[in-house]
């Protein structure tokens, strides 16, 4: 039986059969490539039990900008410094690349010593160093405190007899040049020409009592030395009411006239001062 004859007649031929007959040459283009998708289903291993690929880990969700901050605010050294520390490291840093790039620094004393012409002129807050440098950065205080001890004088020798003399006699000069001495040569020290001392009346009334405890009684002993003998009791006695009358009213004046501040120093009242300076600035600016 021919295979024509086989195949029309739709049945299985025999395993002799089949192999009787002559293989079928394909050419080329029709023998299947073993790369086939086909080929490879027929020839790979089937299990019945084969495992599946493992599933890819879910990605991480990506961090929020709070969360970037937070992590890098735990693992920065400066986390760990208090907050004026902080802010000094960070300050030199800056300080530091300024120089790198060849920018002009500026120090804290050159700050304090700048003149602002801003809004109404405001005098730049000068916290002081609590010695004699303080004063030429308070001139009008200091020459306030020298004009109330001179009245202190005048008022004690007016009360001898001495009433025709002025602030500008010799004598007046005589008897407070212990009390000038004393109040200049002690009070800078305790803090009398700092920012704190004229920046509200609490803290005024802090720094006038010791300097002028301190400095009044100075001022005594400077006098008993000069005079070669004791001063009587009472006279002590009027002398220290007197001094710390004086000065403390200038200084509250003073306080008045420039402005009052909150303890925190965020806050200052207005005053003539600022006023008057606001309306010199504006009509220079004109």
């Amino acid at each position: 039986m021919s295979a024509n004859a086989v195949a029309a007649s739709g049945e299985r031929p025999s395993l002799a059969f089949t192999q009787t007959l002559h293989p079928i040459r394909l050419s080329r283009s029709h023998r299947p490539s073993l790369l086939h998708p086909t080929v490879l289903r027929m020839n790979a291993p089937t299990s019945p039990e084969e495992p599946s690929p493992p599933a890819a880990p879910p990605s991480p969700a990506p961090m929020t900008t709070e969360q970037q901050h937070s992590s890098d605010s735990s693992s920065s050294p400066l986390s760990s410094l208090p907050a004026k520390e902080r802010v000094q490291q960070i300050q030199r840093e800056a300080d530091k690349y300024a120089r790198e790039a060849g920018w002009d620094v500026v120090d804290e004393r050159d700050i304090e010593r700048t003149q602002w012409t801003g809004q109404a002129g405001l005098e730049v807050r000068r916290v002081g160093k609590s010695n004699w440098m303080d004063i030429p950065d308070r001139w009008l205080l200091a020459s306030g405190d020298a004009v109330a001890l001179l009245a202190f004088a005048l008022a004690g020798r007016a009360n001898h007899g001495a009433q025709q003399e002025t602030i500008l006699s010799p004598g007046v000069w005589q008897t407070a040049a212990p009390f000038l001495i004393a109040w200049f040569g002690i009070s800078p020290l305790l803090g009398a020409y700092t920012h704190d001392a004229t920046a509200n009346y609490k803290k005024m009334a802090q720094v006038l009592i010791p300097a002028w405890a301190v400095s009044a009684s100075m001022g005594l002993a400077l006098r008993a030395v000069y005079r070669g003998e004791q001063p009587p009791g009472v006279f002590v006695v009027i002398s220290l009411v007197a001094t710390a009358v004086v000065l403390s009213s200038w200084r509250a004046f003073y306080v008045l006239i420039n402005g009052e501040e909150t303890d925190d120093g965020e806050m200052k009242r207005g005053n003539v001062l600022d006023g008057a300076k606001a309306l010199t600035n504006l009509l220079r600016r004109w």
